[in-house]
C-alpha cells in the first residue's frame, strides 16, 4: 500500500516536472511490475501533452484519479484510453483530473441507442462553443469556488448541449456536483443526464463513474441520507471507527454505502498504524482487524464481504474469497449479495 501511495505521487509529479534519478528509477520499476499502470501513464501524458495553453502548475490533487485507476487494475485487465484530440476535450480531461477523473474507457458496454440530438447554439473561436467556459471553470475549481465553476459549466451546457464535447463536460458536471460540492440530488440528475442524453459519451465512462449513478439512485430511495450520514461519519473527530459502523449498521439495504463505510473504517485502521501499510495485503489485514474490533454482527458480516471482495478482485485468491463470502452470508442483510458473490466463483470455476 505504502509502495502504491509513492508510485501514485510520483506519477502525478512525473506529468509536470522532472523526477529525481533515484525516483524516476521506482516509478519505472513501478510502472514494469503494473503494465495497467503504465498504459495510465501514457495516457495521461498524452492528455496534458494535447493542451494548448500553458501547462498548469502542480498545486491540485491528482491523486484521486489516478489512485481509482490502480485499483481498478484487477477488476479491468483489458483497458484502453479514450481520446478526442480537439484542444477543448483536452481541457475537459485536465479538469476532469482536477475533481478526480481521469476520462478514459474502461468497459466494452453494448450500446442501446442515443436519444436525438438537441439543437445547438453557434460554435465559436477554437472549435467548441464551451471552451471559454471550460477555461473558467478550470480557474475556478483551481480555486477552490466548486458552486460557481458549477454554475458556470452548467449554464454553458444549457446554452449548448449539443457541442461535441457536451457529453464530457456534462460528465464533469455530475462530478463537481458529487465529489467537491456533495449535492447528491442534483449529482443524481446529472448522471442521469448524461445517461439518457450523452449515451455514446456514458459508455467510454471509468468505472467509478457508472458506480457513483448506482450509488446516488440506491441512496435515492433514502432521500440521500444514507450518503450524508456516510459524509458526517467520515468527519467525525471523536470515534469515526464507530460512526462508520453505524452508518453499515443503519442502512442494511444500501449496498453501495455500507461499503464504503466498510472500505473507509480499512483506510483509518492502516492510518492509525495497526497495519503494515506495506504489506501486499495490507487492506485485507486493515478489514480483518476491523472486523476483532466490532461488536454488531452486520459490521462483522460486511467487513467479511469486503474482504472477499478483495481476494476476488484484487489478489485473485478465489478459495479465500469463497470462505469470506459465506462467513458473510450468515447475516440475513448480507445474503444477497454473499449469494450472488458465491455463483459468480462457480461460474467462473465452471468455464
Amino acid at each position: 500500500m505504502l509502495r502504491r501511495r509513492k508510485a501514485e505521487g510520483l506519477m502525478a509529479q512525473a506529468l509536470y516536472e522532472p523526477l529525481s534519478e533515484h525516483d524516476a528509477a521506482f516509478l519505472e520499476a513501478y510502472l514494469h511490475e503494473h503494465p495497467a499502470a503504465r498504459e495510465e501513464m501514457d495516457a495521461l501524458r498524452r492528455v496534458v501533452a494535447g493542451v494548448p495553453a500553458e501547462r498548469p502548475p502542480l498545486n491540485t490533487d491528482l491523486l484521486p484519479a489516478v489512485r481509482v485507476r490502480i485499483e481498478e487494475e484487477a477488476r479491468t485487465p483489458e483497458w484502453r484510453p479514450r481520446f478526442r484530440l480537439s484542444p477543448a476535450l483536452a481541457t475537459v480531461a485536465v479538469l476532469a483530473m482536477a475533481v478526480g477523473l481521469v476520462v478514459l474507457k474502461v468497459h466494452d458496454t453494448p450500446d442501446p441507442g442515443r436519444p436525438g440530438g438537441i439543437a445547438t447554439g453557434p460554435a465559436v473561436a477554437g472549435g467548441s462553443p464551451l471552451a471559454a467556459a471550460l477555461t473558467q471553470t478550470g480557474a475556478l475549481v483551481e480555486a477552490g469556488n466548486y458552486a460557481d465553476a458549477y454554475k458556470t459549466l452548467s449554464g454553458a451546457l444549457e446554452r449548448f448541449p449539443d457541442a461535441p464535447d457536451a457529453g464530457d463536460a456534462q460528465m464533469l458536471l455530475a462530478d463537481i456536483a458529487f465529489a467537491r460540492l456533495h449535492w447528491y440530488e442534483q449529482a443524481h440528475s446529472d448522471y442521469e443526464r448524461l445517461f439518457q442524453e450523452y449515451h455514446q459519451t456514458w459508455l467510454g465512462t471509468p468505472a467509478h463513474v457508472r458506480d457513483r449513478r448506482d450509488l446516488l439512485a440506491e441512496a435515492r430511495l433514502v432521500q440521500f441520507r444514507s450518503l450524508q450520514d456516510l459524509d458526517a461519519a467520515r468527519a467525525n473527530k471523536l470515534d469515526p471507527m464507530a460512526a462508520l459502523a453505524r452508518v453499515i449498521v443503519t442502512y442494511p439495504d444500501q449496498a453501495y454505502v455500507r461499503s464504503q463505510a466498510a472500505m473507509e473504517m480499512a483506510r483509518r485502521t492502516i492510518e492509525s498504524g495497526a497495519v503494515d501499510p506495506a504489506s501486499p495485503d495490507a487492506l485485507v489485514q486493515a478489514l480483518r482487524h476491523a472486523q476483532h474490533q466490532a461488536t454488531d454482527p452486520m459490521v462483522v458480516a460486511q467487513l467479511s464481504y469486503q474482504m472477499g471482495h478483495l481476494y476476488e478482485s484484487e489478489y485473485r485468491e478465489f478459495d479465500k474469497a469463497r470462505e469470506a463470502f459465506l462467513q458473510a452470508l450468515q447475516h440475513p442483510a448480507l445474503q444477497p449479495q454473499a449469494r450472488s458473490a458465491l455463483a459468480r466463483l462457480d461460474a467462473a470455476a465452471a468455464q
